[in-house]
């Protein structure tokens, strides 16, 4: 599998070994008129690592998680979507929009869009991506759609970043399951997370949550 290099727009790139990571605060700060997180990653495992935080975020709760005497990187992410419907937050910061096509137009609309449908849905007025994916099962060529998810998953620091199906429950969810993982949720919580994140029957067939529990980790840079 091919992988595009992670972007890092506005990373501050401040190397940090501690007894006690969890114990360095992490900030939220307004920066260009959104609100931009700092959170703690463990570069080895893409495991997020936030500290108990001492400002109320509008969409997020973030675990606190000990881990000990790792090399860590803080990265600044903007929180672009304002709270509203299909709108999830990931535990490292970034927001993506889960949406049903069938709802009608995408207001506010996105920067990126990732949509997975059995058949082209032709072009957005805006960058999309359509990955074939037929309702009620997985994805046509895992690959593609993993490269997909990524790329969108990657924007997401600093873009508008959607994805949807027809529904907006079982692909989207799948979807958003899997960005989750890449966001530090535990494989086998991320349908669980994503249904108390997004829709409670969110992720609707059993092979589209083996699938969810396959999909791998992405490389880190």
């Amino acid at each position: 599998m091919v992988w595009g290099a992670p972007r890092s727009p506005g990373v501050l790139e401040e190397p940090v070994v501690g007894d006690n990571i969890s114990d360095r605060p992490s900030e939220a700060h307004r920066d260009g008129g959104q609100l931009a997180v700092e959170v703690v990653v463990d570069v080895a495992e893409l495991v997020v690592v936030p500290a108990a935080m001492p400002v109320t975020m509008p969409v997020a709760r973030l675990t606190r998680t000990r881990m000990l005497g790792r090399a860590t990187r803080r990265t600044t992410v903007l929180l672009m979507w304002e709270p509203g419907p299909g709108v999830v937050c990931l535990p490292d910061g970034r927001t993506v929009r889960g949406r049903g096509l069938r709802q009608g137009a995408a207001l506010p609309r996105p920067d990126h869009g990732v949509y997975l449908l059995g058949s082209d849905p032709g072009p957005f007025d805006w960058s999309s991506r359509w990955v074939r994916w037929r309702d009620l099962w997985t994805p046509v060529d895992t690959e593609d759609a993993l490269e997909a998810l990524w790329h969108a998953y990657d924007l997401a620091t600093d873009h508008r970043v959607e994805v949807a199906c027809e529904g907006g429950t079982g692909r989207t969810g799948c979807a958003l399951a899997v960005m989750a993982i890449w966001a530090g949720v535990d494989p086998a919580d991320a349908v669980a997370w994503v249904r108390r994140s997004y829709r409670r029957r969110a992720v609707e067939m059993p092979w589209q949550r083996r699938w969810v529990l396959r999909a791998p980790l992405p490389p880190v840079a």
